[in-house]
């Protein structure tokens, strides 16, 4: 029997090829976690090991914080 858990594909949001999910940290922190792919389940993915278990993992809006991360960097002129 397998240790780990499983990721939603709800969960998940792609940029430059790869899969990543967020964890929740804190109230309104957010940590990007990188999804290794290579095995997939029904409806999302199998992470194995203990690196995830207990952790609060963002099932939905992980879109939203993705786009709020990357609008953070966005330098505009003046």
């Amino acid at each position: 029997m397998l240790t780990g858990v499983i990721i939603p594909s709800s969960s998940i949001v792609w940029n430059k090829g790869k899969a990543w999910s967020y964890l929740k940290i804190k109230k309104n922190r957010f940590y990007r976690y990188k999804i290794d792919t290579g095995m997939p389940v029904k409806n999302g993915y199998f992470i194995p090991g203990k690196s995830l278990i207990d952790k609060k993992i963002v099932i939905s809006g992980a879109q939203l914080l993705l786009s709020q991360e990357f609008k953070s960097q966005i330098k505009t002129e003046d």
